[in-house]
């Protein structure tokens, strides 16, 4: 189909068509020298979400660059935790990127890349990333109580919900997150990282001093 002919099926200009082939939101459509191609009963991909704001995509990117949001605190955190918890829940990864950045390109490097294959419309090459996350080794203090905090602010828990789900006093779960030590035994933290859903490969906890 012509983008022409698209363009008077779906009662709108023929630049406002090409806009949205090239913001690949016209699934299949190709560009084949100076003309778009698109295929027979091509429709528009509907946007069910606004576009977010820079801070929110800086702070989502930084996420996707790191895995962790050491680079966010307070509501900030709470916000980008938010988001990654939606991305991680999407069952179309790929057109919610395209629904937060709009037609505005991203640029830069590390998660910004995704955000670029899901505007070309390399959709697979965002499912295999939104498959993935990261596994740990969290065998420090300083590893166990950033990853605690990371995750306990991307799952929107409070202390009391994890200690539930992980069948520990809220004790053990505000320690791991305030100090990266544990009041009780690393059974106990391993409790927590698993309520958490943190994948890890191993989990040395530290007691905490009595002194």
């Amino acid at each position: 189909m012509k983008l022409e002919e698209f363009a008077s099926r779906e009662g709108i200009s023929v630049q406002r068509a090409a806009r949205l082939a090239r913001e690949h939101r016209i699934p299949n459509a190709v560009k084949v020298g100076n003309q778009w191609e698109l295929p027979a009963g091509a429709a528009v991909e509907r946007r069910d979400g606004r576009p977010i704001s820079p801070q929110s995509r800086a702070d989502f990117l930084g996420f996707l660059h790191t895995g962790t949001l050491d680079h966010v605190t307070g509501t900030r955190k709470k916000r980008a935790g938010e988001r990654i918890r939606q991305f991680w829940a999407s069952d179309d990864p790929a057109k919610l990127l395209r629904d937060w950045w709009g037609g505005t390109p991203s640029e830069g490097r590390g998660g910004a890349a995704l955000v670029r294959a899901a505007q070309k419309g390399y959709d697979w090459q965002v499912r295999d990333v939104h498959r993935s996350r990261n596994t740990w080794i969290l065998d420090s203090p300083d590893l166990i109580k950033r990853r605690v905090g990371d995750y306990r602010a991307i799952r929107g828990l409070t202390i009391d919900e994890v200690a539930d789900a992980a069948h520990v006093d809220p004790q053990v779960v505000s320690m791991l997150e305030r100090q990266g030590v544990t009041p009780t035994t690393n059974r106990d933290a391993a409790r927590v990282i698993r309520a958490l859903d943190i994948k890890f490969m191993k989990i040395v906890a530290e007691r905490a001093s009595n002194d």
